[in-house]
């Protein structure tokens, strides 16, 4: 039997199938499990250079854990349409741009001059969580 060319020969029904098929399957990072480590990283939360360098001058480590509570802090946020969050876990409080899941600034609340936090339209209270 010799080799069929479908190429260009319509479906049922007259219609055509457009642009190249993909499979989900089978590729590195593609089906389901390809699918929740996407969802996964659209809900993390991301932490700005300047973040990062104010929470190292501080000696404040970025665990999974605390990125875990802050993720789940600007869920709560966002619920109630917050954009601009002040987020304290402990003696650390976190700024927070809700609709981009990024934390902008971070301060230690000894280290603060004058107690007063601006351009926030919410706070939201972490407990801490005890290491067993």
């Amino acid at each position: 039997m010799g080799v069929i060319d479908v190429q260009g020969v319509a479906g049922a029904g007259g219609v055509r199938p457009r642009g190249p098929m993909r499979s989900t399957g089978g590729a590195p990072g593609g089906g389901f499990a390809g699918e929740l480590r996407q969802a996964a990283d659209r809900r993390a939360v991301k932490v700005s250079a300047h973040a990062r360098q104010r929470l190292a001058q501080q000696n404040v480590p970025v665990s999974a854990s605390l990125l875990d509570q802050l993720s789940l802090a600007t869920d709560r946020a966002a619920e109630k349409g917050a954009r601009e969050s002040l987020m304290i876990l402990g003696d650390v409080g976190f700024i927070v741009n809700v609709p981009n899941r990024t934390v902008k600034t971070a301060v230690e609340v000894g280290r603060m001059k004058e107690g007063v936090f601006t351009n926030i339209d919410s706070a939201v209270i972490l407990k801490e969580q005890r290491e067993l």
